[in-house]
């Protein structure tokens, strides 16, 4: 899915409009699920993946069940690097998971790691990462500014203000959101803290988590923006 054309000024701020309706061309063509979609995007290629870890407890869960992420990405690319500013998690997954490819990294706070700097990644994974941050213009800055000459597309999965859920919630005068978030998000916020930052959004996807049935998942298969996560992929 894109936007047309005719949203691009609005993106970039050289027109203004109180009331767009920006209009989205193209079919969702992502897998429901959005960890079948990552690991398929993820197939052969070499794959950066920022914030990999997880808390140490929902890997322990995960894994059993095959839906820890970073595991799926092992299966699938050629190669994959994780960095996480958790150093306990990434311990944990050196020295209990054995996974060696792996390195403590602040993305604005450090300089540039060269294990990223010194290769090319086809993509580089931010999953459910830019809601977290205080500023994620300035995240997705400092990102471009140490790699974006190596990184091909930045595959972003962040929480959809459109989420069905919401839409129930609201009608009980409930919000129902993880704590630690500070932003929902559009195609067209994302493509506008994308653009601030110095990324272009080139395309985007509705996905869910595994398991979605019966009138629920019936919605939101007939419309995607009604899904819990939004894809957005971006090229520097």
């Amino acid at each position: 899915m894109q936007f047309d054309k005719s949203a691009d000024p609005f993106i970039t701020g050289a027109e203004f409009s109180p009331s767009l309706k920006a209009r989205i061309i193209g079919a969702n063509t992502a897998a429901t699920a959005r960890i079948d979609y990552l690991e398929e995007i993820a197939r052969g290629k070499n794959v950066l993946h920022i914030g990999f870890t997880d808390h140490q407890e929902s890997i322990e869960a995960k894994i059993p069940i095959d839906q820890w992420l970073h595991a799926r990405l092992i299966k699938a690319a050629t190669r994959v690097l994780g960095v996480d500013i958790n150093a306990d998690a990434v311990a944990y997954c050196r020295d209990m998971l054995g996974i060696s490819d792996i390195h403590v990294h602040d993305i604005i706070a450090d300089a540039a790691l060269p294990e990223i700097r010194d290769t090319q990644w086809d993509i580089a994974i931010l999953g459910e990462i830019l809601e977290h941050v205080p500023n994620p213009v300035a995240f997705l800055a400092a990102l471009r500014e140490k790699y974006g000459a190596n990184i091909g597309h930045l595959v972003v999965t962040v929480p959809n203000a459109f989420f069905l859920e919401n839409f129930a919630m609201a009608r009980k005068d409930v919000e129902f959101i993880n704590t630690d978030h500070r932003y929902w998000f559009t195609p067209f916020t994302l493509a506008k803290v994308a653009h601030d930052a110095g990324w272009r959004l080139d395309s985007f996807h509705y996905v869910d988590w595994p398991g979605v049935r019966g009138i629920k998942g019936w919605l939101q298969r007939r419309h995607p923006m009604l899904r819990e996560t939004l894809i957005g992929l971006l090229a520097p």
